[in-house]
């Protein structure tokens, strides 16, 4: 199953979880294999910002980066009640509008190692 744009990524657990069912409930047999990949994005590591002064970028750029990334929160809502913050400590958002850019320069950055 390949990527499912413009749905959230639960879903595509969900659609292959049922697909499990099914063939267990009709008794098909053969092999199903169901994997959990990993997007590069996922695991981006802000220190990769040290790597891109390689590159020639500009000290005032990277501390702009960093703040962007740096106060990505997430809030915890239980029962409609905000229960406090998650920060995030590595990564790049889902439908961030740098991503493509930040991405480019990560795979810049990782030829010069």
């Amino acid at each position: 199953m390949a990527s499912m744009e413009g749905r959230q990524i639960f879903y595509a657990i969900l659609v292959a979880s049922d697909v499990v069912d099914e063939w267990s409930l009709k008794g098909r047999k053969g092999i199903l294999l169901k994997l959990d990949l990993e997007r590069a994005y996922d695991k981006a590591d802000w220190s990769f910002l040290d790597i891109v002064k390689l590159k020639g970028f500009g000290k005032r750029w990277r501390r702009w980066i960093w703040g962007y990334w740096s106060t990505t929160n997430f809030s915890i809502i239980v029962n409609g009640r905000s229960r406090g913050k998650i920060f995030a400590k590595r990564g790049i958002r889902q439908g961030d509008p740098l991503a493509p850019f930040l991405l480019t320069i990560m795979g810049d950055a990782l030829r010069l190692l």
